[in-house]
């Protein structure tokens, strides 16, 4: 099971948009996407 499952979906998402911002590692992004698919959220694109 994922750490990420501690933070809230608002958090999570928050998370993805400034990983990808900041271009953090393609794994940790990979990570927070697969995440987010788990929980059925959707990621607005910007």
């Amino acid at each position: 099971m994922s750490s990420l499952v501690i933070l809230s979906d608002q958090d999570l998402l928050d998370v993805f948009v400034k990983a990808k911002k900041y271009q953090l590692e393609v794994m940790f992004i990979d990570t927070l996407l697969t995440e987010i698919e788990r929980r059925g959220l959707n990621v607005v694109a910007g």
